[in-house]
Formats: C-alpha cells, structure tokens, sequence
C-alpha cells in the first residue's frame, strides 16, 4: 500500500514533509486538503487526524501526524522548541513579502539568506514544484494590493468619492 500524506502546500510543514519525501525518492500519493476551505475539519479528515492539522501521514494502518504528550513537563519542552524554530527558522518562510519587505525583514541576515538559496539548490526542483502554489497566491495578493486605492495620499481618497457633476 502506497504512504499516503495529507497536506495543504500552502502550510510550511505541509511543503516541507513532500520536499523531503521526492528528495528521497520514497513513493506517496499527495492528498490535497485545502485549509482555508475547512476540509481539515471535516469527519473524515479527524478519522485520520484528530487535531485536525496538516501534514498528516498514513501509512496502511499506522497514522502519523503532530501531537503532544499529555506530560505538561514534555509539552512545555515541545512548546519552547517550536516558539524558537517558528520565531528563527521559520523567518526565512515569508515567501507572502514582496522583495522590498522581505530584504529590510531578511537583508541584515545573510546567513539565512545564504541558507534560503542554499535549500533552494539542494532541493531543486522540488522546491519550486512545491511552492508554485504559493507562488501563485503571492502574485494574486500583490496584484490585489498594486490595484487598490491608495487612501493615504489625497488623490487616492478624492478618486474614491462620487463625483458631483
């Protein structure tokens, strides 16, 4: 039976678990589990995941997916070591920044910029592969942004307003 991995590409963790198994050549079928449109909240989705999160993995009967111990000693452990890897490592994840965000955010790390394009080369071409739709909801936000009215100068609020002829 062919692993299963339940993911949205548009979650990090999601992208991350299908880079590493193309990487490694380990056969799986992608099944595509769309957050924005509940589908993690589904029955069927918490038969397989009851937190309701992606990634999620199958595997025949075993099921894998992110949970914590009921230990409040080992959680907060957990706790700590997530809070560090999204407030560090997760910075070079901003992918949503247009360029001129995303160089004053990154431009005074250039080890993680050097990281970010060192990733990218170790796993070409699943990086792209991975991230197209990502990629796609970038251009759309900034498209979206590029065409809406700028209300902070004068002209941008009078081009708003209903003209009086």
């Amino acid at each position: 039976m062919k692993l299963k991995i339940y993911a949205d590409r548009m979650s990090q963790p999601s992208r991350a678990v299908l880079i590493f198994c193309k990487l490694n050549k380990i056969d799986f079928e992608e099944i595509r589990i769309v957050l924005l449109k509940g589908q993690h909240r589904t029955p069927e989705f918490k038969e397989i995941n009851p937190m309701g999160q992606v990634p999620a993995i199958v595997d025949g009967r075993f099921k894998l997916f992110e949970r914590y111990p009921a230990d409040l000693f080992k959680r907060a452990k957990i706790n700590s070591i997530l809070d560090w890897h999204h407030s560090n490592l997760r910075r070079g994840t901003g992918a949503v920044l247009d360029e001129k965000d995303r160089d004053r955010v990154l431009g005074p790390h250039k080890r993680i910029l050097q990281w970010i394009e060192d990733l990218k080369t170790a796993t070409s071409p699943h990086f792209e592969d991975v991230h197209e739709l990502l990629y796609t909801a970038k251009a759309r936000l900034h498209g979206m942004k590029a065409s809406a009215p700028d209300y902070k100068s004068q002209s941008g609020v009078k081009s708003m307003l209903p003209s009086k002829l």
